[in-house]
């Protein structure tokens, strides 16, 4: 199964949540911002790790 990591501004976070959704619903892994990191801990870290 492919991952897809997803990127963008905080002005198009709707409407990359609804592609995101999409994505999982035809089986795509991804990894998105506002829902995979973790509060109190390095947004650094866990990007790229979710990236390598």
């Amino acid at each position: 199964m492919s991952r897809i990591f997803i990127s963008h501004v905080e002005r198009d976070a709707e409407l990359l949540q609804q592609m995101q959704e999409g994505l999982e619903a035809a089986g795509y892994s991804t990894w998105f911002f506002e829902r995979d990191v973790l509060p109190g801990t390095s947004y650094l870290i866990q990007i790229t790790e979710a990236i390598e």
